[in-house]
């Protein structure tokens, strides 16, 4: 199968990524480190999924959408602004690769009530508004994992396959990128 595939593929980026996010998780002590927090993940999904949009259809990309909620969580806290967009992404031509990028997005939802917990208790933030996207599909998380697995799963030449794992792979290493940026300067996420 070749989400199994794809999943041993992307583990070392995976697990860079992810080491990453936990550090910067266990660093939000308020709502303002949170909404800078969501700013930041703003950026980069809301690039992305720009980017993504012209390979897959509505109906695989259309209620999977991640930026909508995180806007509509860092509008709870504070009045609108413009958080900065990513702009070092992957390279996306086909639908192979769009599904690699989405894999990535998709498989953020699974550890979302985790992230959300932790942050509540150290931000003394009650829920569970403020925190749509870290909820994400909330106990339909589990079969919409599935059926993302489906479309992953579907019959693709070796090309497309190829294409699909080192677009995985390149979004784990650009969102690191694009997280690690931040983190180093301290800087804002805001225009």
């Amino acid at each position: 199968m070749l989400n199994e595939q794809l999943k041993e593929s992307t583990r070392p980026s995976h697990q860079a990524l992810e080491k990453k996010m936990v550090s910067m998780i266990k660093k939000i002590r308020t709502r303002q480190d949170y909404v800078t927090f969501l700013k930041l993940m703003y950026g980069y999904y809301s690039a992305l999924e720009k980017r993504v949009q012209d390979y897959v259809s509505d109906f695989e990309i259309g209620k999977r959408r991640k930026a909508e909620r995180l806007l509509e969580d860092i509008s709870y806290f504070e009045s609108a602004s413009t958080p900065d967009l990513c702009k070092d992404l992957p390279p996306i031509t086909s639908h192979a690769e769009a599904l690699g990028a989405m894999y990535v997005m998709e498989d953020s939802t699974m550890g979302g009530k985790i992230i959300a917990s932790m942050i509540e208790g150290q931000a003394g933030i009650n829920g569970p508004s403020g925190f749509s996207f870290f909820n994400g599909y909330g106990d339909d998380t589990g079969r919409m994992w599935e059926e993302f697995k489906v479309f992953l799963n579907r019959p693709f030449d070796e090309m497309e396959k190829l294409n699909l794992i080192l677009t995985a792979n390149r979004t784990f290493n650009t969102f690191y990128k694009w997280i690690d940026k931040h983190a180093a300067a301290n800087t804002p996420v805001t225009r």
